[in-house]
């Protein structure tokens, strides 16, 4: 059957990876440690050194949490994030670039086969450095547009007139065209607008911010031919509009613990 063919393949591909396991399991147990040993011999001075910049940037020995997260969120911190996030999938390529190397070559010595096979993959390190750019910025880049922020700007001065965003995947469209429409068009001030209860769809059924609609509405929905629910929909907006007299007001979404500071 379609189901049979299909399936030995899979079985073949099993069984020779069982074999190879079984031929190279010493060797491949070796490099582990060894490579285990050279990493911590890197890592551990790294992760020191960093420890002590970002408590010489917060200046004090005792770090709170709202510091912590100051110092992560900030051009410095997120810098410091990046380089780590690459670091670790420099050291994670490295060590399975390895792995392979001990499971082609022929079976040997397992300390032997693990020396040469950290030497091999050591002399890849330019080509693994590409790679980690590559999924470094391929990551960055998916997660571009769920980062970037709404600029309003005034058409004929080229002034920015407003910056809003919000985390929530599909919903975030939802979430900060309703608040602009608010904003501009309703002239509610920024956190009049954040505090008003969503309502979105996605192609299919709308959903309703639990709680926050009278019963009126949601049957009139149904009465449309609309297949209307309720649901939690716990979005992040933050938003900042410059009023006319140049002054900032701001706004933050009552439904996660951010507050709007300022004097």
């Amino acid at each position: 059957s379609d189901t049979f063919v299909t399936m030995q393949p899979l079985t073949q591909l099993g069984n020779a990876l069982l074999r190879t396991l079984r031929d190279h399991l010493r060797p491949l147990i070796a490099y582990h440690l060894l490579f285990t040993l050279l990493a911590s011999a890197l890592l551990v001075p790294a992760v020191a050194w960093v420890s002590q910049r970002f408590l010489a940037q917060l200046n004090r020995t005792v770090v709170t949490t709202d510091a912590l997260l100051a110092l992560l969120f900030s051009p410095l911190g997120l810098l410091v994030m990046l380089v780590g996030l690459g670091f670790t999938f420099f050291l994670i390529y490295w060590q399975q670039a390895g792995m392979l190397q001990v499971a082609v070559r022929p079976k040997d010595n397992h300390y032997r086969l693990a020396f040469e096979a950290l030497w091999l993959s050591t002399r890849r390190l330019p080509a693994l450095a590409v790679l980690v750019i590559l999924q470094v910025g391929a990551h960055l880049l998916l997660l571009a547009p769920f980062m970037s922020p709404t600029l309003v700007f005034d058409q004929e001065t080229g002034a920015l007139v407003a910056s809003l965003g919000s985390p929530g995947g599909a919903a975030i469209i939802h979430y900060t065209a309703r608040t602009l429409a608010a904003m501009r068009d309703w002239g509610l001030n920024a956190q009049e607008a954040l505090s008003l209860p969503h309502a979105i769809t996605l192609g299919g059924d709308v959903y309703l911010e639990e709680g926050r609609f009278p019963e009126e509405i949601i049957e009139s929905l149904r009465e449309r031919g609309h297949n209307v629910s309720e649901r939690e929909l716990t979005s992040g907006l933050q938003a900042i509009r410059r009023l006319e007299d140049g002054t900032l007001f701001g706004g933050a979404d009552p439904r996660r613990e951010g507050v709007v500071m300022g004097e």
